[in-house]
């Protein structure tokens, strides 16, 4: 038994050992677990920090976006308004200018006119009654021509 002793004895060596040497890795997975967990603290610390600042970041430049925005549409409405006013100001020329024409027709350019018909008229109707008067007085001219060359045969046949 010797042997059983012996064994019985190194394996409680062994044990003993082991055990130290148990508890030391033990300690040390708990030291460096304790680091690791510490340093992904930090970590997680970090990045929310980043995504925050981040998120801050985002917002302010969406507020700016909305003031440029903003602005920009007034700008646009304050152009509206100015060409509706000048729209306005087209028309209300322009109704004017109407106005003026109309009455320069009215008041210059009818009583010419009528004045005009008033005196063409008669004249065109002189101009026709005299035309039929001028067509006679060719078909006469043109007798008597006829006429006046028989005679002028008839003189120098007899003389």
């Amino acid at each position: 038994m010797v042997d059983n002793e012996m064994l019985l004895a190194i394996s409680d060596l062994l044990d003993t050992k082991m055990g130290s040497f148990k508890v030391e890795i033990h300690q040390e997975l708990k030291k460096d677990f304790r680091e690791l967990k510490k340093e992904l603290k930090q970590d997680i610390q970090d990045v929310r920090q980043e995504l925050k600042q981040d998120i801050q970041d985002v917002r302010q430049e969406l507020t700016d976006v909305r003031q440029e925005l903003k602005q920009d549409i007034q700008d646009v409405r304050q152009e509206l308004t100015d060409v509706r006013q000048e729209l306005t100001d087209v028309r209300q020329e322009l109704k004017q200018d109407f106005h003026f024409v109309r009455f320069d027709i009215e008041n210059n350019i009818k009583p010419q006119l009528n004045l005009l018909t008033e005196n063409l008229l008669p004249a065109a109707k002189r101009y026709s009654q005299t035309t039929e008067d001028v067509e006679q007085l060719k078909t006469d001219v043109k007798l008597l021509k006829e006429v006046v060359r028989e005679h002028s045969i008839k003189f120098q046949l007899i003389s």
